[in-house]
């Protein structure tokens, strides 16, 4: 904070919530600048990590003024696929806060990965030449801004555990011990991973709002098999994992709901990484290491103990995609040659989004490629590791089963594995998560978390004339894995269906689904199933069985009649899961069909209506 006149202008930086900086300022004259980047997800949705704050800022009873000390200079982060939600949160954002009293420091900006050169990196740097800087400038005197971490200040010490100690402290009951084979080990050395140790990391990425206190579950693999045809294209698996530690009483998730899966990176990725260290720390990857850190609060919480084969296995992000300031960084470690200095200098400028982006984004470059490529890089020691790479980041997966009854614990996913050639240079890439639960193998444990979906209403009140049936009848509209989710409701509500009465032969029907993928005998998923619901009427449209594309907004149009029904005299709910391209088209065709029988205004407010009420959701992604 800097006196500067009669005004204060703080800088703070933050991350994630902090409801706190909502409380209003004793001090008229002190003006607080925020500098916020935010992110929307789903429908026009708010991240996990804003929701606190968020809900905090929508009390009615917030006064007018309660922020009228505080500047906001906002980029939202968007996918222009989304077409009118593009960067809906951040735009919601910087409405509520000007009506809070709130002054836009400068124009808003907007991030979208799909801009050319650059993608969202192009757009933040115009952004900021253009906008922020050009204003913030004329008062660098009043703000005090954090200088970049230089290398040299490394928090992280890393201290050689004893071998008597390792004899008496280690466990038969380790991270290692989670598979039947032990295949991260090298040498005769034991791995040192006892949970205990590593606590703390795990609770680190925990989602903020998972289940139970953001308790982390380990799930046992039951089964994994192929659901496209062995000759297909696409590899999606559906993959069974059951849960062993939690007592009957517990309801581990809700149908719709997320679950968030802790990869680990593979036995070659991290021989790879570890082939290109110097080789110092190559002969010391298996050596049992404590991790102390000069700073009571770390930047990250690492393990306390373990070799550093096991920290690149299961914490350190190597098959991530460096960003700009991590190039910045590794600079420092090659001054001496003059060549590789520069162009790693030159990546990292705002001026190289262009640069940056073909060169990481476009050609998929991780961490190893990047050591492999600047072989000047001179790395000090073991700690600069620490430093240097970020912790792997869970991934969050629709679950594709209906919720645990008492009698049984176990979730089911359906995962496409992302695999391919990049544009350029056509180096093979695959993704980190789906790859590492493709490999998974009957009875591997998985680390997870639990967290609420997009559909959080589902109606299961039955019929007072008939408890059979319904009361509110179910439209689902996905594509591809967007099954996923409208199966874990389909079978929710077939789960809890009451039996039906003897003399009762009236056919139920209070389900639909209309499903869109490529070939029918390639990629229909889970047909059999859909076949034998008795209250399921199925539509599909298979992209690729027929020289015309069909695509599902396209069966919305044909069964026009059913739709109205659907909506307007049944009162149904819509469930949309899939691409975000594919949500958009089946809103905009949901609104042109309301608007065929009303005003397009009023179409648009009986959607808000049903979402209002839990009857209209979407969970979409890019």
């Amino acid at each position: 904070k800097e006196e500067y006149g009669n005004v204060s202008v703080e800088s703070k930086f933050m991350f994630d919530d902090d409801p706190a900086l909502l409380s209003p300022s004793d001090d008229d004259d002190e003006t607080i600048l925020w500098i916020l980047m935010v992110s929307t997800t789903g429908d026009g949705e708010h991240c996990d990590s804003i929701q606190t704050t968020w809900k905090s800022l929508l009390v009615r009873s917030l006064s007018k003024k309660l922020l009228r000390h505080v500047k906001f200079a906002l980029f939202c982060l968007g996918d222009r696929a989304y077409g009118k939600q593009f960067c809906a949160a951040g735009r919601k954002l910087g409405t509520r806060l000007v009506q809070l009293g709130a002054q836009p420091f400068c124009d808003v900006g907007y991030g979208d990965d799909g801009t050319p050169n650059g993608g969202v990196f192009c757009d933040y740097d115009i952004w900021l030449q253009k906008n922020l800087l050009p204003t913030l400038l004329p008062m660098k005197k009043m703000i005090s801004l954090p200088s970049l971490i230089l290398p040299e200040e490394n928090y992280y010490k890393i201290v050689n555990v004893e071998k008597e100690e390792i004899e008496k402290t280690i466990t038969t009951t380790n991270i290692n011990n989670d598979n039947n084979t032990n295949n991260n080990i090298r040498g005769s050395t034991p791995s040192f991973l006892n949970d205990n140790d590593y606590n703390t990391f795990f609770s680190s990425l925990a989602p903020r709002t998972a289940y139970h206190n953001q308790k982390m579950w380990k799930g046992i693999v039951e089964e994994n098999t192929r659901l496209t045809s062995e000759s297909w294209e696409q590899n999606t698996r559906h993959i069974a994992i059951r849960i062993d530690e939690t007592g009957k009483e517990t309801m581990l998730y809700h149908a719709g709901d997320i679950c968030t899966i802790l990869p680990r990176n593979s036995k070659e990725q991290v021989e790879k990484f570890a082939k290109i260290l110097p080789f110092d720390i190559q002969t010391t990857v298996d050596d049992v290491i404590e991790i102390r850190s000069s700073q009571k609060e770390q930047q990250q919480p690492w393990p306390k103990k373990c070799t550093l084969r096991d920290w690149l296995t299961y914490c350190a992000d190597i098959a991530g995609l460096p960003e700009r300031e991590d190039l910045r960084l590794l600079s420092y470690y090659c001054k001496h040659d003059k060549e590789q200095h520069e162009k790693l200098l030159s990546l990292s400028e705002t001026s190289g989004s262009a640069l940056y982006a073909d060169y990481i984004l476009r050609e998929k470059r991780c961490w190893s490629d990047v050591l492999y490529d600047f072989d000047a890089i001179r790395l000090p020691d073991a700690s600069t590791l620490l430093q240097l790479l970020p912790p792997l980041r869970p991934r969050h997966f629709s679950i594709a089963s209906s919720a645990p009854s008492t009698s049984t614990t176990k979730v089911e996913l359906c995962v496409a594995v992302v695999e391919g050639k990049t544009p350029l240079g056509e180096k093979p890439y695959e993704g980190l998560c789906s790859s590492y639960l493709a490999n998974c193998k009957r009875g591997d444990v998985v680390r997870l978390w639990f967290k609420p979906g997009s559909f959080l209403k589902l109606p299961m009140k039955t019929l007072s004339t008939n408890n059979h049936q319904y009361e509110t009848p179910i439209l689902c509209i996905g594509a591809g894995t967007g099954i996923a989710p409208l199966r874990s409701l389909i079978l929710e509500r077939e789960r809890k269906r009451p039996p039906k009465n003897g003399n009762d032969d009236n056919k139920i029907n209070d389900a639909t689904l209309i499903f869109g993928c490529r070939k029918k005998n390639t990629d229909y998923y889970y047909q059999n199933e859909w076949e034998n619901i008795a209250s399921l009427s199925v539509f599909t449209a298979f992209s690729r069985d027929q020289w015309h594309k069909v695509y599902v907004q396209q069966i919305l149009k044909q069964q026009k009649d059913m739709i109205l029904n659907h909506l307007l005299t049944k009162k149904g709910a819509i469930y949309i899961a899939g691409g975000a391209k594919m949500a958009r088209a089946v809103k905009d065709e949901l609104l042109e069909l309301l608007t065929s029988v009303s005003e397009e205004k009023e179409a648009m407010k009986f959607l808000k209506q049903l979402q209002k009420q839990g009857k209209y959701a979407v969970e979409a992604w890019s």
